[in-house]
């Protein structure tokens, strides 16, 4: 267990991946808990956002803790990424292959 990023399929030519929830840790990004987006366009997009730590000083403890982070902005990043991105998750492992931000083709390893 750790931490890791979302990924989602929008790319048309792979529609029995679209819906199912995949985790990584490939991006040129070191943020985690942000969501990948293959898109539709064979793009693959970085939705990263900034928070804001509000805790409820109104609980004790830990659950002071609980829903303090809060989404103040978002952006849509084009990643504009080259080589391999891989994937895994719904008892699958992928492998995406982009060229010079293109997506050429997804494999999946094991299924």
């Amino acid at each position: 267990m750790g931490v890791y990023n979302f990924v989602k399929i929008e790319d048309p030519r792979y529609p029995d991946l679209h819906g199912l929830e995949f985790q990584t840790k490939d991006g040129n990004e070191v943020l985690y808990l942000e969501t990948y987006t293959i898109t539709k366009d064979g793009r693959l997009t970085l939705k990263s956002n900034k928070y804001k730590f509000e805790p409820d000083m109104q609980k004790e403890g830990f659950r002071a803790l609980e829903g303090a982070l809060k989404v103040v902005s978002s952006e849509i990043i084009d990643e504009n990424y080259h080589g391999y991105f891989c994937f895994y998750g719904n008892n699958k492992e992928c492998k995406a292959k982009f060229t010079d931000g293109h997506l050429e083709s997804i494999e999946v390893i094991n299924d």
